[in-house]
């Protein structure tokens, strides 16, 4: 009898290639197929509805403990993702776990020139950014 497996592993790497208010990622999982072909994809969004879908990608039958990955690009700081992989061949849909994130981008600081320089004291001048 073939029956569905699905998700060894699922987790999330983050690129370091990202703007300052944009996050930039990978969303990542493991799917063993079962004996049939399988497609699989990742679910995510703003809550545990999802919303959002990537392309789905196809697993061979044959394949055991195949990592699945997707990049993500420009989802607005700040807020919580939940993600999951989903798979499905002639079998049925199995879904995984619900995970999630949140990308907070590391803040800046960037020093500009002294003013009011005297004998006595200086203004030391810069700003930070969070966003």
């Amino acid at each position: 009898m073939k029956k569905l497996l699905l998700a060894i592993t699922v987790g999330l790497t983050v690129s370091a290639a990202y703007a300052a208010s944009v996050w930039s990622g990978y969303l990542n999982g493991t799917v063993s197929a079962g004996g049939c072909t399988t497609v699989a994809w990742f679910e995510y969004g703003t809550n545990t509805s999802y919303g959002t879908v990537t392309p789905v990608q196809i697993i061979p039958s044959s394949a055991v403990n195949t990592p699945v990955s997707q990049y993500l690009t420009g989802l607005p700081c700040c807020s919580v993702y939940h993600f999951r992989l989903v798979c499905s061949n002639q079998v049925g849909v199995t879904y995984g776990s619900d995970n999630s994130f949140i990308y907070v981008p590391l803040p800046t600081a960037t020093t500009l020139g002294s003013t009011n320089i005297s004998a006595s004291g200086a203004t030391i001048n810069g700003y930070a950014k969070t966003e």
